[in-house]
């Protein structure tokens, strides 16, 4: 009895004491503590349950340390499952890579978000800006490139407009630089298609590069000067119609936004600039209809003075006549009948002085309203016309075209080779304007015309385009009104003698 009483004692020591202590941990697991299980070193299942139970709790520890860390937002963390039928561990991964990316896309739309505000703040402080611009292009230019560089946090920034005053001499201008060497663009003017600016408005394009040729470009400070990293040359154009372009570099890459940004800036200056020059262009055309207004009436108070001197006058004859009537009353009243005819006369001729100022002017206006047009090669030799211009000469096109220009002209003008010079002239290309007296089928035609040469694609003189006026009324009424006033200016000369 004492020895199985003794084997009962041992047996519960070996067994039952450990089970129950394995079971106390499992109890503690359940309410989700992980206790800290102290290894004994036993060979049998006991052993192997309590290893594996610590095994188990060493995992779950590792799980909850992983599962604190994706709390705290650390989705980088290293973590291996128990298994790969560990469903928590498993389910823990898939958690963190969601959460990863839902942290990603997160972050990316208040990146966006930041990048959209940023843009619509810069277009709102942009217009506000635009709205307060003069009509001074580089002023504006200045405001507007100074504010662009201060707004993207660039180093260098150079601002470029279309001069296109002169048809025939289209360039690029730089109305505003900021950090650029003032040595590397002394002549502020840039061929279109010449080097990357120029380029860029041929093509209307935007160019972005990140590698920059060494002499291209450098930015200046005190500290000398130094390659910039990344440099962009935007067109400004609007309704793809380009105005200029604007260059900026910096020692940092541009965002894609951010060039998109410069884009958007782009419409709104090329719309400005459109506006300053329509304004420019308004007011000139202005000034120009205000300067022929002011010599208009300067015409028409020379005019007045010349009525009123003939008025003048003629109270003064009027006087030495009512004078003579007193000693002769028979000669007095034969001066007053010619006197009212020479009056009548004269109110007749101003009459018709008037009338033939109108028609004059009306003539003026329909020849500006109708233009002859034909073009001539460099020998003289006439290419084409248009309908005003055959018309103008009486003359089919196929008898006109391969002619050439000296044919219908005088023998006097041929004779003294002016024709020649003109066309050397024309092939440096300068214009000529001038009166041209012709002869079409025997008929005299006197034409107004302006003489245009213009260049092929080689950039080289090919033919000349004349726009040609045709005023031979106007040579004749010249003649008929220089006729009228010296048959009025003899009949006067005729009463002042009649008096004496």
């Amino acid at each position: 009895l004492f020895a199985i009483i003794l084997i009962a004692f041992i047996l519960s020591r070996a067994m039952v004491v450990p089970i129950n202590r394995i079971k106390k941990i499992i109890r503690q697991m359940g309410t989700g503590l992980l206790p800290k299980v102290k290894h004994r070193e036993r060979t049998d299942e006991i052993g192997e349950m309590e290893e594996a139970l610590q095994v188990l709790i060493e995992g779950l520890r590792k799980t909850s340390e992983f599962a604190i860390k994706i709390g705290e937002g650390n989705y980088k963390s290293s973590y291996r499952p128990l298994g790969k039928k560990d469903e928590l561990g498993n389910s823990l991964l898939l958690m963190r890579q969601n959460l990863s990316t839902a942290s990603e896309e997160a972050e990316n739309r208040r990146s966006e978000n930041s990048q959209r505000s940023w843009s619509a703040q810069g277009i709102a402080e942009f217009g506000e800006l635009m709205r307060d611009s003069n009509d001074n292009l580089e002023e504006f230019s200045a405001k507007v490139l100074f504010k662009l560089v201060r707004y993207l946090n660039v180093n260098l920034g150079g601002m470029f407009i279309i001069n296109d005053e002169n048809s025939d001499d289209v360039f690029l201008e730089l109305t505003a630089f900021y950090a650029y060497d003032r040595r590397k663009f002394e002549s502020r003017r840039i061929e279109i298609g010449e080097n990357l600016v120029g380029q860029c408005v041929q093509e209307k394009e935007t160019t972005y590069l990140n590698d920059i040729p060494e002499d291209y470009v450098r930015i200046i400070s005190g500290l000398g000067k130094d390659l910039p990293k990344s440099l962009v040359v935007v067109p400004l154009k609007l309704n793809n119609i380009v105005y200029g372009a604007v260059e900026l570099a910096s020692f940092t890459s541009l965002e894609k936004y951010q060039i998109e940004f410069i884009e958007k800036i782009g419409e709104s200056i090329a719309s400005s600039i459109s506006s300053v020059k329509i304004k420019n262009h308004t007011a000139k055309l202005l000034a120009e209809s205000n300067e022929k207004s002011e010599r208009l009436v300067r015409q028409e108070e020379d005019v007045r003075k010349n009525i009123e001197e003939l008025q003048y006058n003629q109270e003064e004859m009027l006087r030495q006549k009512e004078e003579e009537t007193k000693r002769n009353l028979k000669i007095r009243e034969e001066y007053e009948k010619e006197l009212a005819s020479l009056t009548e006369k004269f109110y007749n001729q101003e009459n018709e002085v008037i009338l033939q100022k109108i028609v004059l002017e009306n003539n003026m206006l329909a020849i500006e309203n109708s233009i002859g047009k034909f073009e001539i090669d460099m020998d003289g030799k006439i290419i084409t016309a248009n309908k005003k211009y055959i018309a103008m000469t009486g003359i089919p096109l196929m008898n006109l075209v391969g002619k050439d220009l000296r044919r219908f002209m005088s023998k006097e003008r041929i004779n003294k080779k002016e024709f020649d010079n003109l066309l050397i002239d024309l092939t440096t290309g300068k214009n000529h304007r001038g009166g041209h007296q012709y002869f079409f089928d025997k008929q005299e035609r006197w034409f107004y015309e302006t003489f245009s040469p213009a260049k092929n694609e080689k950039g080289e003189f090919c033919k000349v385009i004349v726009l040609s006026n045709d005023i031979s009324k106007i040579r004749a009424n010249e003649a008929t009104m220089q006729k009228k006033y010296d048959d009025l200016s003899a009949d006067y000369e005729r009463l002042k003698l009649d008096f004496k």
